[in-house]
């Protein structure tokens, strides 16, 4: 299958995927592919055919290991079933790293913990650079600053006052507090957090990097913590950040401030952190003892048991006619007899004015559309009813409510189905802006907080809110969106024993390949099953896995730069040499990247064996290289050289003019 970005032939992309089926043994039904054609016997040519000698370098257990995780077939499912737990656990010393000393450029705070680890570090012989929080920029001396941390400007004089000071920094070590359980406090924690990933990014952006966020978060290890949430969810972007640059690894250390500050052998353990762990991600000390976090599946069975669902009763589903939310008014309407009241941001005409309103000029085409989805939807008198509310407004929402129960009794349920998907929100860390936060974190996070306000006194059958995978697995250009689904977990979760039946539940993608709406019915009806288990994930592999080849695929990377240059591989396309200078440097940066020596202008990125991950990396190094920036997606359209080649001298002659326009606006004195 071709990659969802590219634009190829799709029957080519199956003819040669039947090719390779066949060539590894695979029996194919020629018959049934050509059903319908008039085959002829075609002579054979009387030429020989070219030879093509292939060099190969076999590694029998590397290859097992890649064809287990390749091959590793989706989970029964009875086995989707997750719930995030805690492990005790130990750094492991590597005998391969080696422990020299450092420069650590620590974001520090006043207080005992910090302190105490920054002696330690400076007594072992590493070297500290300190940045503390202020009201605008100050470099007291070459190893100590003051930063404004809601200005991007202070980061940006940062690290360029550390380059021009010819110091390289190893590894970072954040401490600094991020308070706060509201989406306010969550967008400002991350906004700073985004501009010290600009920062880092634009500060030696092809050297490898480590972020070690080290500080009091309260995560749930022991269940007796309020976590919190503005720091631990916001956090998360660092994770993101991490995977858009490959060269990068992020982890967090949660400490017990009220406990064990004072224990050297704490000290000790985060030393170890920083020399060592450079795969595991989520890290607390409690009493002492490492604890590593992971996902603990949980059977269900398929026997029937009581659901909380009941016959007639009124059920609330916002964003009700989006992708998910209309499987649920569908199927709660149907199977049992509910009424359903759709609450959506966009205004629809009352039912009585549809017909009018589709059929004049003025109309709005998005309107229209959700008139004919609400036509869709009613058929066969269902009790189907619209309104209009942004619940990421509490009295706006609050009033709808009002509404919505004089009008059509108390509200029995919800299910919380509102988002943003709107392509325009999924950017780079470095690009996203507090206006893509917000457009993300409104319907998530505030849509939560005042679903919460409203009914947290009300006794209902149950509270859905659909989450999603990314804010575990997180995603490429998922930043924003992942943060706001972390949240919705961790606040159902700090409230669990005050919520009863309130669930949040992190889904996979809602496709046929992995959750078909059918299955998400199944999800939804199995989830009542499990007791006191408010924050579900439902993953269709193991997420475990999942997140450790997450981790190897940074060696990967490293590896796979760093290889001695083999031969160009056999291609669907045939050798053009570069003719431009442009083309000639971006053949170089190719051939750099993937280890072959000789590359054509027209060879492609994918059957080089690119993907997302590897086109992000490689972006970055042309921006570098010829400082132009060029779009993921204009990537995909044309991933080959000669195409890029074109993007960046287009690019180019755009910024050369827009410099010979500011400069014809200049008037000279």
């Amino acid at each position: 299958m071709r990659h969802p970005k590219e634009e190829k032939n799709d029957n080519l992309i199956l003819t040669n995927a039947l090719g390779q089926l066949w060539s590894n043994g695979v029996k194919i039904n020629w018959e049934a592919y050509y059903e319908g054609e008039e085959r002829s016997r075609v002579h054979a040519p009387t030429y020989m055919f070219d030879t093509y000698k292939l060099t190969y370098d076999v590694s029998p257990y590397s290859q097992i290991q890649n064809v287990t995780t390749a091959q590793s077939s989706l989970k029964a499912f009875e086995e989707w079933f997750y719930v995030p737990n805690w492990k005790k656990s130990a750094v492991l010393e590597s005998k391969e790293t080696q422990v020299q000393a450092k420069t650590y450029l620590i974001f520090t705070t006043d207080n005992t913990f910090i302190s105490a680890l920054e002696n330690r570090l400076e007594a072992n012989g590493h070297t500290l650079i300190k940045v503390i929080k202020g009201d605008t920029f100050i470099k007291t001396d070459t190893h100590k600053y003051i930063i404004n941390p809601e200005n991007e400007a202070s980061f940006k004089k940062l690290f360029e006052s550390i380059e021009s000071d010819q110091l390289t920094v190893d590894q970072l070590i954040f401490n600094w507090n991020m308070e706060g359980n509201d989406q306010e406090a969550t967008i400002t924690s991350f906004m700073l957090l985004q501009r010290l990933c600009k920062g880092i990014l634009h500060h030696s952006s092809e050297s490898k990097k480590k972020i070690t966020f080290v500080s009091d978060y309260s995560f749930p290890v022991l269940e007796n913590e309020k976590e919190k949430l503005a720091a631990s969810t916001s956090m998360f972007l660092a994770n993101i950040f991490a995977q858009e640059n490959p060269n990068v690894f992020t982890s967090f250390i949660d400490v017990d401030a009220s406990n064990d500050i004072t224990s050297e052998s704490l000290y000790a353990s985060i030393q170890n952190e920083l020399d060592y762990n450079y795969s595991e991600r989520s890290i607390a000390y409690r009493n002492n003892k490492r604890w590593t976090k992971f996902y603990e599946p949980i059977k269900v069975d398929d026997a029937k048991k009581d659901t909380y669902v009941s016959s007639g009763k009124t059920y609330l589903i916002t964003g009700g006619l989006g992708e998910v939310g209309k499987v649920f008014v569908n199927y709660l309407s149907e199977t049992y007899n509910a009424k359903i009241i759709i609450l959506g941001r966009s205004n629809v005409p009352v039912e009585s004015e549809w017909e009018e309103y589709v059929n004049a000029a003025s109309a709005s085409q998005k309107t229209i559309t959700n008139i004919q989805e609400l036509q869709k939807l009613r058929h066969k008198n269902k009790k189907i009813y619209y309104y209009s509310a942004d619940t990421a407004n509490l009295e706006d929402f609050q009033k709808a409510v009002a509404k919505i129960q004089r009008e059509h009794g108390e509200i029995s349920g919800i299910i919380h189905a509102a988002g943003n998907g709107a392509t325009s929100t999924f950017k780079p860390v470095e690009n996203l802006d507090i206006e893509i936060a917000k457009a993300q974190f409104d319907p998530k996070i505030n849509g939560t907080l005042n679903i919460y306000e409203t009914f947290k006194d009300k006794s209902l059958d149950f509270v859905w809110i659909t989450s999603s995978l990314s804010s575990i697995l997180g995603g490429l250009t998922y930043g924003a969106y992942a943060v706001a689904n972390k949240f919705i977990a961790a606040f159902i979760k700090s409230k669990q024993e005050e919520l009863k039946n309130w669930f949040s539940v992190e889904l996979d993608g809602i496709t046929e390949a992995r959750i078909s709406h059918e299955k998400l019915i199944k999800v939804f009806e199995y989830s009542f099953f499990i007791q006191d288990l408010p924050q579900l994930v439902i993953s269709v592999k193991d997420p475990n896995e999942v997140l450790i080849a997450q981790a190897k695929k940074e060696v990967i990377e490293e590896i796979v730069t760093a290889s001695e240059a083999i031969s160009r591989p056999v291609l669907s396309d045939d050798f053009i040499a570069p003719s431009t200078e442009v083309e000639q440097k971006v053949c170089e940066l190719w051939q750099s990247f993937f280890g072959f020596e000789k590359l054509g202008v027209l060879d492609n990125f994918f059957e080089l064996g690119g993907d997302s991950l590897k086109a992000m990396t490689l972006l970055k190094r042309i921006h570098k290289i010829f400082e132009v920036e060029i779009g993921i997606e204009d990537f995909f359209m044309a991933p080959n050289i000669q195409s890029i080649s074109k993007e960046i001298d287009t690019a180019r002659k755009m910024k050369s003019l827009q410099k010979d326009k500011k400069r014809s606006n200049t008037i000279t004195i």
